[in-house]
C-alpha cells in the first residue's frame, strides 16, 4: 500500500481498548508445565528470571491488546538512546493505532497509576538490559514514528519506529548490525510474509555479534509457528538462544462474550467457488432467518481481487438482495460506524482480514462464508532454457487449518450464535488444508528484489550461506538468479554489477529500477522518476476516473508511445497548472478533466521521496557523451523515443505483438495464447487510419478480468531493434 504521507495523529483511528492488562495468560517455559497469573507484567517479569534468552515469542489474539500494550512495555526496556523497531505490514496504520491508544490511556488512567505500571514493567522480555540510561517512564505520542516504502515520519525524538521488514533491511545496507535499534519486535509472524522471514534470518546473524544489547520479540496470532521459531533460533540446547514463549489467553470477561459458531461444510467441491459464495450469501437473505441476517454483517473470504470484483458485480445485480444492504470490498476503508450498524456484505481477499480489529470488535459479524483459498503473488519463471519471463501470477493455495479457524471465530463476537459456511467438504478440511500458513518466501513475486538485497548485504551464496526459516527450492533460486542476470543486475559470477549496487538502494522493483538507471545514462532521469512515482500510485487505472464523460476528457492526454508517456503527460500538466493557478484551484481542475487529484498529489509526494532515494545512490543525469547534465533532450520527439527505449530495455521480458485493433499475441512462455488490451490503454484510442510505428509492445503485467480474458496493463510501444539489442531475442518475427 502506498502511504499518502499522513503523520501519526491522536484519534486518527478508532479507540483501541487496552485489554492486555486484564488477560489471563499461560506461561510456557518449555518445561512441560504452565502457571496462570492474572497480571501480564508479573508474567513478563518472571520471564527474565527463568530465561536468559534474548528471543521471545508472544502468542496472542488480535483482541488481547497486544498491538498497543507490548510496544509500550518494550519501550520501557530501551537503553542508551536505542530505538524500538516494530515490524508491520502497514506502518502508518499501526503507528496511528498506538498513538490513539496512548491518547485514550492518558485520559483514562491517572498519572500515579501509569507510574506504578511503569515501575512494575521494568526488567521484562528476557535477560536484564545492559547498563545505561533508561527511557522516560511513559511513552508519549511524539516518540512514535513510522517509515514505509514512500513515507518517512521519523524525527530526533522517535523511540518507537513502525517500519516494514523491507525498509528495515534497506537500512541494514548502511548499518549491517542495526546498531541504532535495541529491540526488534515483529508483529503477525504467522502470516509468513517473505520479507519478514528474511529479516529474521538477518537478525539471527546480528544476534551472534550483538548477543548482549539486541533483543528480538516475535508475535503470532496462532501457536503453530512456535516450534519452528524455537528450532530456528536454537537448533541446540543453548539456553541463551532458546526463545522464551508467552501465550496470552482470553480472560474470563472476554470469553463470556464469545458465542458458539455452527460450521456447515459443503457436500461437494465447487469449480466456481465465487458463484457458490454468491449463492450462499443470497440464500441467507431468503431463508427463515432473513430478518436476523438483514441486521448482521456477512463476511465473504475470497482468494483474489479478481474474485472480489466478480462477486461484487454478481451481488449488485442480484434480485434476491433486500434494499439497503451494503456491499464493501475493502476492509481497511470501512467505517466503524457502518460495521456496527450491520446490514452489510463484506467481500475480502486482504491478508489479515480475519484478525482485523474492526471486524472483530464491531459486534455485528455473525455469518462467514469461507471459500477455503488464499491468493499469493507467486513468481512464475518460464523454463525455456535461456531465462525466465518476469511474470507474476496470483496463485491460489488452500488456507491453513489455523487460518480457517480464525475465519470461523470471526462470527463468534456478535450478539447471537454465528454460522460459518465452508465451501469445501469436511474431508477436505482435514486432508487438503495445510497445517500452517504457506511460507511466501518459497515463491514470492518479490524474490528478485529479496535476492538482490541479500547480495547487497554481502551474502553471495544464497542457497548455502543464508539461514532461511523455510528455504525456497534450488530451482526457484536458480530461476530468480537467471532473471537478475538477464537484467544485468548480476554478472557471470553472481556478483552485483554497478547497476545492481544502485538498484539495491532504490525502493523500486528491478524493472522500474533499471529504467531509472538507464534514464540517468540517457538524459531523461527526471522524467523516469516521475513515471515511477505515477506507477507507484497505481498507474492509469488509479489516476483516471471511470465515467463516460471522463473517458472522453482523457483522450487529450493519450500518446502513441503508450501508458507511461501518458502518465508523464498527465503529471506534467497537473504540476504546471498547480504552479500557475495554485493549490486551491487544482482539485477543481482535476475533477473537470476526469482525474483523481488526491492520487496525483500522492504521486507528487512519492516523487519527492524517490528523488531523494536516487540522489543517495549517486545517480546523476548524463548526456549522450557521458557528461553530467541537468537537462533532458530538447526535442520532444527525441525525448519520447529516449524514454520509450529505456522502458523497452527494462521490460524486455514482457513482450507482445499486436495482431488486431485490441488483440495481442504474447511472446515467450504464453506464446500460444492471446490477450485483450485494457480499455484505458492507448491502443483503443489510437488512430487506426494511421500506420503503426511498431506492432511490438512491452507491458507491466498481466491480469485476468472477471470475463475470464487476459488483459495487458501498463502497455508501451517497443522498437524491434531495441528489443533485439537485449540479446534475449536473437531475432524477432517482423
Amino acid at each position: 500500500m502506498v502511504s499518502r504521507g499522513v503523520p501519526p495523529a491522536a484519534g486518527a483511528l478508532p479507540q483501541t481498548p487496552l485489554l492486555l492488562l486484564r488477560r489471563r495468560i499461560c506461561l510456557d517455559c518449555g518445561e512441560g508445565g504452565g502457571s496462570i497469573l492474572t497480571e501480564v507484567e508479573q508474567v513478563i517479569r518472571k520471564s527474565s528470571a527463568v530465561s536468559p534468552s534474548h528471543v521471545s515469542i508472544v502468542v496472542a489474539s488480535s483482541l488481547s491488546g497486544v498491538y498497543t500494550e507490548v510496544p509500550q512495555y518494550l519501550y520501557q526496556e530501551l537503553t542508551d538512546g536505542k530505538i524500538l523497531a516494530v515490524v508491520v505490514e502497514d506502518p502508518e496504520r499501526s503507528a496511528n493505532r498506538l498513538v490513539s491508544a496512548i491518547a485514550t490511556e492518558s485520559h483514562s488512567v491517572t498519572p500515579d497509576a501509569r507510574l506504578e505500571r511503569s515501575e512494575r514493567s521494568r526488567g521484562v522480555w528476557g535477560a536484564a538490559p545492559a547498563a545505561g540510561g533508561r527511557q522516560p517512564t511513559q511513552l508519549e505520542a511524539g516518540s512514535v514514528g513510522y517509515t514505509s516504502l514512500f513515507s518517512d515520519f521519523v524525527g530526533a525524538q522517535t523511540r518507537v519506529k513502525y517500519v516494514t521488514a523491507e525498509m528495515l533491511l534497506r537500512e541494514a545496507l548502511v548499518d549491517p548490525l542495526l546498531r541504532s535499534y535495541g529491540i526488534v519486535y515483529v508483529e503477525d509472524f504467522h502470516e509468513r510474509a517473505a520479507w519478514t522471514d528474511i529479516l529474521l534470518g538477518v537478525t539471527k546473524k546480528v544476534l551472534k555479534v550483538r548477543p548482549d544489547d539486541l533483543r528480538v520479540v516475535v508475535h503470532s496470532v496462532t501457536d503453530d509457528v512456535v516450534e519452528l521459531l524455537r528450532r530456528f533460533f536454537s537448533p541446540g540446547e543453548d539456553e541463551k538462544t532458546r526463545p522464551f514463549v508467552v501465550q496470552v489467553k482470553e480472560g474470563e470477561e472476554k470469553s463470556s462474550l464469545v458465542n458458539h459458531v455452527d460450521v456447515l461444510y459443503s457436500t461437494q467441491s465447487y469449480g466456481d467457488y465465487v458463484k457458490a459464495a454468491v449463492d450462499t450469501v443470497t440464500s441467507l437473505y431468503s431463508g427463515e432467518s432473513r430478518r436476523l441476517v438483514e441486521t448482521a454483517t456477512v463476511v465473504v473470504f475470497l482468494a483474489s481481487k479478481g474474485d472480489v470484483s466478480r462477486a461484487s458485480q454478481l451481488l449488485k445485480y442480484h434480485s434476491g438482495l433486500p434494499q439497503g444492504i451494503g456491499i464493501a470490498t475493502e476492509v481497511e476503508t470501512l467505517d466503524m460506524k457502518d460495521l456496527s450498524q450491520g446490514g452489510l456484505i463484506v467481500l475480502t481477499c486482504e491478508n489479515g482480514a480475519e484478525t482485523n480489529f474492526k471486524m472483530l470488535s464491531c459486534g455485528t459479524v455473525q455469518f462467514v462464508v469461507d471459500c477455503g483459498y488464499r491468493g499469493y503473488k507467486w513468481f512464475q519463471g518460464a523454463s525455456d532454457g535461456r531465462g525466465n519471463a518476469d511474470i507474476n501470477d496470483t496463485v491460489n493455495f488452500p488456507v491453513a487449518k489455523s487460518q480457517a479457524e480464525l475465519r470461523k471465530l470471526l462470527a463468534s463476537h456478535a450478539d447471537g450464535p454465528g454460522k460459518c459456511f465452508r465451501l469445501y467438504t469436511e474431508a477436505a478440511a482435514f486432508n487438503v488444508l495445510t497445517d500452517g500458513y504457506i511460507p511466501q518466501i518459497q515463491g514470492s513475486s518479490q524474490l528478485p528484489e529479496i535476492i538482490l538485497r541479500l547480495k547487497a548485504l554481502g551474502i553471495d551464496n544464497i542457497a548455502r550461506s543464508f539461514p532461511f526459516l523455510t528455504a525456497p527450492s534450488v530451482d526457484v533460486i536458480s530461476r530468480t538468479l537467471s532473471l537478475l542476470w538477464w537484467h544485468k543486475i548480476i554478472d557471470d559470477y553472481g556478483k552485483l554489477t554497478a547497476m545492481g549496487e544502485k538498484l539495491a538502494l532504490l525502493p523500486l522493483d528491478i524493472r522500474l529500477g533499471r529504467a531509472v538507471y538507464l534514464a540517468a545514462q540517457t538524459g531523461c532521469l527526471s522524467e523516469m522518476i516521475t513515471i515511477a512515482a505515477m506507477v507507484a500510485v497505481g498507474g492509469l487505472s488509479a489516476v483516471l476516473m471511470k465515467s463516460e464523460q471522463a473517458m472522453a476528457d482523457h483522450k487529450q492526454f493519450y500518446t502513441v508511445e503508450g501508458d507511461y508517456l501518458t502518465l508523464l503527460n498527465i503529471y506534467a500538466l497537473y504540476i504546471s497548472t498547480r504552479k500557475r493557478d495554485g493549490v486551491s484551484f487544482i482539485n477543481k481542475w482535476a475533477k473537470n478533466h476526469g482525474i483523481h487529484g488526491d492520487v496525483l498529489e500522492g504521486a507528487r509526494n512519492i516523487r519527492s521521496q524517490l528523488q531523494t532515494a536516487v540522489n543517495r545512490t549517486g545517480l546523476r543525469q548524463l548526456d549522450t557523451t557521458g557528461k553530467s547534465t541537468s537537462s533532458a533532450p530538447s526535442n520532444p520527439s527525441e525525448l519520447a523515443n529516449t524514454i520509450s527505449n529505456c522502458i523497452t530495455q527494462a521490460f524486455f521480458l514482457q513482450v507482445a505483438k499486436r495482431i488486431s485493433h485490441n488483440t495481442y499475441e504474447l511472446v515467450g512462455p504464453h506464446s500460444n495464447s492471446s490477450s485483450t488490451a485494457l480499455p484505458d490503454t492507448f491502443c483503443v484510442y489510437s488512430d487506426l487510419t494511421k500506420p503503426l510505428t511498431s506492432p511490438w509492445v512491452v507491458y507491466e503485467k498481466l491480469t485476468q478480468g472477471t470475463d475470464g480474458n487476459i488483459y495487458l496493463t501498463g502497455v508501451n510501444m517497443a522498437d524491434r531493434a531495441t528489443l533485439e539489442l537485449t540479446n534475449y531475442y536473437k531475432s524477432i518475427r517482423r
